[in-house]
């Protein structure tokens, strides 16, 4: 298995990191003035808009549970993948979830929070991470229960319209079963990366875009705490320690070898 070392070159001894406030109405404070500005609560140092994503449910049942997995902005617009279990009718078999009980699927809002569109998954079958492509395609990592050896999982690529783009089965050097991967990245040069949680721990898989294993991105001090960026033809990542166990710790922007 090849082994790619995250800190080998490092970019930054340290992050310097900014926030970019829109709206920002604080005043430059005089020199003479020692105690500084007052943040007040009635202070507006941005301009926010909340916009409520009512997701489609059958109203005419009761919710037990109802459990948003993943959101992805799109630009102008917001996917949502959550499942919805209906409180069974008095009667039913114990154990058992009747037909019609249980969604399992996506839906689509523009930024005012108005329903695009939306659908349910296929039948065993299960979107545990979604991003987006270079070319604004909508690309999910669908896990397949009770699916042959080899074919456990695929990634799906969708156009904005919701017609599927193409499939792709990656060749994943781990049983598929005993993983759940929740992040899923397509680099600009069609690379696809796969990782088990958002934590610098967490190894991120490298594939082409044909689905192809390439190499694990892994090290024993360094990892990968942000999407991975391309400039210049070169890749780029925040990363930090895998061990946050002494209390306090640096980010750093580093280059990645993706050769």
């Amino acid at each position: 298995m090849k082994m790619h070392q995250l800190g080998k070159r490092i970019i930054a001894a340290a992050l310097c990191c900014s926030v970019m406030l829109a709206g920002t109405a604080c005043k430059k404070t005089s020199k003479t003035d020692k105690k500084g500005r007052v943040v007040k609560e009635s202070d507006t140092f941005f301009d926010s808009e909340v916009s409520e994503l009512k997701l489609p449910v059958d109203e005419t049942k009761e919710i037990e549970f109802l459990n948003i997995d993943t959101v992805d902005y799109q630009g102008d617009r917001v996917q949502v993948s959550y499942s919805v279990l209906y409180k069974a009718p008095s009667g039913s078999a114990p154990g058992g979830i009747p037909e019609g009980y249980y969604f399992a699927g996506n839906a689509v809002f523009d930024l005012k929070g108005e329903l695009i569109s939306y659908g349910k998954n296929a039948e065993n079958q299960d979107v545990s991470a979604m991003t987006t492509d270079a070319e604004g395609n909508i690309v999910q990592f669908v896990r397949i229960f009770g699916a042959d050896k080899g074919k456990e999982c695929k990634i799906v690529f969708r156009n904005r319209a919701g017609e599927t783009v193409k499939e792709v089965v990656p060749e994943t050097p781990w049983n598929p079963n005993e993983r759940i991967i929740n992040k899923i990245r397509v680099l600009p040069d069609g690379k696809i990366i796969l990782q088990e949680a958002d934590s610098s721990s967490s190894p991120a898989y490298v594939f082409d875009e044909n689905g192809k294993y390439l190499f694990v991105l892994s090290s024993m001090e360094l990892g990968l705490m942000s999407d991975i960026c391309m400039k210049n033809g070169k890749y780029y990542a925040m990363t930090m320690p895998s061990d946050i166990t002494s209390g306090s710790y640096q980010c750093l922007i580093s280059e990645i070898d993706m050769t």
